[in-house]
């Protein structure tokens, strides 16, 4: 792998020298983004992000006090971004920067967070190199969904975003393209360890070896874009564990009458690599035991869109996580389930009204199940 990046990198190099005294092009910047406003109804208790919020459910939960229910309004999913290209001779290039206002909670002060930030060149037809914050080249797609923030992860999706060197090549057929994509980059996060007594570098640092992504993609008459990828990373000084995973994608935007896309994957011990799965960490300390079980699963999702006519829009979706962890424990949770629909109502090309039902249903093994509802109804302007 490490000879691969190399040879790629000195391709690279050598194509910027060749270039030399040629117009260079400043790369100019646009914004984009949606401004976003969200009243949340949950009729049981939810949880977000492991948090009794109700503002991106993503569990049901146990109905009492320490878990969310009722109503919440937010703006928190807004997001403002800006890209831009420019150009060095034949070598184009450019950047994007995206940021939201996201906190776990219906708080009036959400701060900015960085989303993406990453810089792009494409040294030659077909050969692009990214450096920087992205997403994920394991589960790439996202749902049409107005939970946003919450995005079916811990119920079938597991794409997230990592800082990560990307290199990517794709073959031009006419009607057919072909593809590989390969990145190198943070395996895990490490930005609660100070506070729990650790320290900043994590275990996936202390490996010496970056996780590692691949996907090889097809399209086939610009209709359907079918994908495969895997993920691999190692933790601590000595390898000691590591994870793993395989997605398969489909993106099918067939007519403004039907377009699907969907992911299926499973994996171990992807939640130690900052990929978020009911099925948790290995080596979570519980009390005073610590948890060494290879931590399994394995999930779908599938999100159906029609636009029958130009003002409205509709999305169905339907979801679900297992946990396929070996000799599972009591209590632990077992399955992840939702469906939900959105009514889209666009009004003029930028701006919107939608309102969204999701059903949840989270079971443990031998032990309860919960279910909730949410309703959310949201105005989105986009620019």
């Amino acid at each position: 792998m490490k000879k691969v990046f190399s040879l790629l990198l000195s391709v690279s190099v050598f194509c910027l020298v060749s270039a030399e005294g040629t117009v260079d092009q400043k790369v100019t910047f646009a914004p984009y983004g949606f401004v976003k406003g969200d009243m949340y109804y949950v009729s049981g208790a939810a949880k977000s992000w492991a948090k009794p919020s109700l503002t991106c459910v993503q569990v049901a939960a146990k109905d009492d006090s320490l878990a969310g229910e009722g109503i919440a309004f937010s703006a928190q999913h807004s997001r403002v971004g800006l890209k831009g290209s420019g150009a060095f001779g034949s070598i184009t290039m450019g950047g994007l920067v995206e940021v939201d206002f996201f906190v776990i909670a219906a708080n009036t002060n959400a701060k900015p967070r960085m989303r993406l930030a990453y810089a792009w060149c494409q040294p030659f037809k077909g050969f692009e190199i990214r450096a920087g914050q992205q997403w994920d080249l394991f589960s790439p797609l996202n749902p049409t969904t107005n939970n946003t923030n919450a995005n079916l992860w811990y119920a079938g999706n597991y794409g997230f975003r990592r800082a990560q060197i990307y290199l990517g090549y794709t073959l031009d057929f006419d009607k057919v393209k072909a593809g590989v994509q390969v990145s190198g980059g943070e395996g895990a996060r490490e930005d609660d360890l100070a506070a729990n007594g650790g320290t900043w570098l994590g275990d996936d640092n202390k490996s010496g070896i970056p996780m590692i992504q691949y996907r090889g993609f097809c399209n086939l008459f610009n209709k359907a874009i079918i994908g495969f990828a895997g993920i691999y990373s190692t933790f601590g000084k000595d390898k000691d564990y590591t994870s793993t995973g395989f997605s398969a994608d489909l993106d099918l935007p067939i007519h403004n009458f039907f377009s699907l896309k969907g992911e299926f994957a499973m994996g171990t011990n992807l939640n130690n690599s900052n990929i978020f799965t009911i099925a948790d960490n290995k080596y979570k300390k519980i009390g005073t035991v610590i948890d060494s079980t290879d931590k399994k699963n394995m999930g779908f999702w599938v999100n159906v869109i029609t636009k029958p006519i130009d003002f409205f829009n509709l999305s169905l979706g339907v979801a679900q996580e297992k946990n396929t962890t070996d000799k599972l424990a009591i209590g632990q949770p077992e399955s992840n389930f939702t469906f939900y629909s959105d009514f889209i109502f666009p009004i003029g090309k930028y701006f919107s009204l939608s309102v969204e039902y999701q059903f949840l249903k989270t079971s443990h093994k031998d032990a309860d199940d919960y279910t909730t509802n949410v309703v959310d109804l949201a105005g989105t302007v986009t620019f």
